[in-house]
């Protein structure tokens, strides 16, 4: 389909089109906030996309609160598989949505793959960062995507790949 796939082969199935919902931008001169972009395109591929459809839907519902965030992303998880039928690969970071279509029929879940308790910061050349800092715990992400659900988040830890200062991190790892 003309695209570059990082892997030795790749085998897809023939679809009648491709929908992303990926990214965020805005346009704010015309009045449109990053959300209202995010639910405007959400809009284009619940009124177009078919059974015979591939969709790949990332982070949706992050833009506003996590109960409206969550609602949304619930359902339209649940109105493109149970009515539109597409094809669908949906990434979220709801554990909750996890938990609520963990045993539905037709779904699968997947997580990328880490590695716990890891010490060699030179390795393969993933990404370090440190879970907990008073065990000095580390992860290694492997950039694998493997059968499973991801138990827990990493968002402090992203935070604290980014610099942010420790006593923010500190801070932020109590209160969650």
């Amino acid at each position: 389909m003309g695209c570059f796939v990082p892997a030795d082969s790749c085998e897809f199935t023939v679809v009648d089109s491709i929908f992303t919902r990926v990214g965020a931008s805005d346009k704010i001169l015309e009045n449109k906030s990053t959300f209202f972009m995010e639910l405007e395109e959400t809009k284009y591929i619940i009124d177009h996309a078919t059974k015979h459809s591939l969709i790949i839907m990332d982070e949706l519902g992050r833009g506003t609160s996590t109960f409206d965030g969550y609602s949304l992303a619930h359902s339209v998880l649940n109105y493109l598989h149970n009515n539109n039928q597409s094809r669908l690969l949906f990434t979220t970071h709801y554990h909750w949505l996890v938990d609520d279509f963990r045993n539905n029929p037709g779904l699968q879940l997947f997580t990328m793959l880490i590695d716990q308790g890891y010490d060699d910061a030179k390795s393969e050349g993933a990404e370090i960062v440190q879970i907990n800092r008073n065990n000095n715990n580390k992860i290694r992400f492997l950039y694998k995507f493997v059968n499973g659900i991801s138990l827990s988040s990493f968002g402090v830890s992203v935070a604290e790949m980014a610099g942010i200062d420790k006593a923010v991190l500190d801070k932020a790892s109590m209160v969650s």
